[in-house]
């Protein structure tokens, strides 16, 4: 074959080659560049030749090339092959494989460099893909079990460790069958799981497993199976969630709603759903009564010793006052240094203005705190029975209020009601 020929060749071959190729100049000037290459850039040839590629790298990877390039023109290798980044002329990161050869002239002199790049966009977008999913699966509060064909235990994140107590090193080989049966559910159940996952492809539902320790816990778990091209069974997938953990921590935040972050006490949202309970009652018959109790001298307290000392003592005084109450009885902290109490069940006013005094009395002995601090406050209480001063939660409180004004009024220390009944 004629050196003409085999010109014409390397020429068809150069420009329909399936990936991008080029001639550089050892300047780093784009001497010939395919079609391909064209369209993985966005650049048209005229524009390219313009241009050397070190203008559409990634500028964090400048220096990288330079460092091979050196490499190549020195002698240490005669070829490179690296990963990097372009940029398309739409400002898009395009990543390649390059590989680069230097042809020298007869006399050992560089002539122009070879760029051979292929498109490696779809493995780079896998490759993340696959990363993300690796993490997802090393951190995800859902514990992930895979495995194999025969149901034995292959692989589980940190979160199935934890769920269940199992080490995986201690139960990878081991089947997954019975290794968390909590004797809880028959075979039937087992049977009809498994088959559903045969048949379906996937099943999912609540399930009682036991951990390692023995303690039996709720979880909703999800099976898949893993299948390729041609149908057959690769693997399976399980996704445990511990439901138990979920409710314990719905009802801790059950429990922040409706009670006083500082005292433990129901706060108003639970208070008025308990007055307006109480409220319904008495309308069958009897009694209930609403006393609205407010500290004398605790200002001047909390002041003084500061915050920490007053919400140490407005604990004390929560604890002291519910031990005088019934089991039955509501004892709520509105905030600051109010506290109402809800009688459910009041024989006659006389008992609830004995109860009023009884709680002022205890109000009026020391409290013995932390650090050796004593503090001694006082209280006044405002009454508001029901039905006979109304039958809404809301008036009942304000009015409750207002008797709480006219004991201060009086002189601080005392009880009145909203109405008053002698004694």
């Amino acid at each position: 074959m004629s050196f003409s020929a085999y010109e014409n060749l390397f020429s068809t071959v150069f420009e329909h080659a399936g990936i991008g190729m080029a001639l550089v100049a050892p300047d780093g000037r784009c001497l010939h560049l395919n079609r391909k290459l064209c369209d993985l850039i966005g650049y048209t040839q005229d524009e390219l030749l313009t241009k050397s590629l070190q203008d559409i790298t990634h500028p964090d990877e400048q220096h990288a090339d330079a460092d091979q390039v050196h490499r190549l023109l020195v002698g240490e290798t005669e070829a490179c092959t690296l990963e990097k980044r372009y940029l398309h002329r739409a400002g898009a990161v395009v990543w390649v494989r390059l590989t680069v050869t230097l042809i020298r002239k007869p006399g050992g002199e560089p002539d122009c460099f070879v760029f051979a790049v292929e498109d490696i966009g779809a493995s780079k977008r896998l490759e993340q893909q696959l990363r993300q999913h690796a993490l997802f699966y090393e951190t995800s509060e859902q514990g992930v079990v895979i495995l194999d064909a025969d149901r034995r235990i292959v692989d589980a994140n940190a979160a199935f460790e934890r769920i269940t107590e199992h080490r995986l090193d201690e139960i990878r080989g081991r089947s997954i069958l019975g290794l968390l049966n909590s004797d809880r559910h028959d075979d039937f159940f087992f049977r009809q799981m498994w088959q559903a996952v045969r048949e379906q492809g996937h099943w999912q539902g609540e399930i009682w497993n036991r951990r390692k320790g023995g303690d039996v816990y709720l979880e909703w778990l999800s099976i898949h199976a893993v299948k390729d091209a041609q149908g057959r069974l690769l693997a399976y997938i399980g996704a445990h969630t511990d439901i138990s953990r979920m409710q314990h921590v719905q009802s801790e935040m059950e429990r922040l709603a409706h009670y006083d972050a500082l005292t433990g006490l129901p706060n108003r949202l639970l208070l008025m759903s308990r007055l307006a309970h109480a409220i319904d009652r008495v309308k069958r018959g009897g009694m209930g009564a609403v006393l609205f109790l407010d500290l004398d001298g605790f200002k001047q307290i909390n002041d003084t010793l500061g915050h920490p000392v007053g919400d140490e003592l407005l604990q004390a005084v929560g604890k002291r006052l519910k031990k005088r109450l019934r089991d039955m009885d509501t004892l709520a902290r509105l905030g600051g240094d109010e506290f109402i109490v809800v009688l459910e069940d009041a024989a006659t006013p006389d008992s609830v203005a004995m109860l009023a005094q009884e709680l002022l009395r205890q109000l009026g002995s020391p409290f013995k705190l932390s650090q050796g601090r004593q503090v001694q406050v006082g209280g006044s209480v405002g009454i508001a029975l029901f039905p006979q001063d109304g039958r809404d939660a809301t008036q009942l409180i304000a009015r409750a209020d207002h008797a709480l004004y006219e004991a201060k009024s009086a002189g601080k220390g005392v009880y009145r009601f909203f109405k008053r009944y002698l004694l």
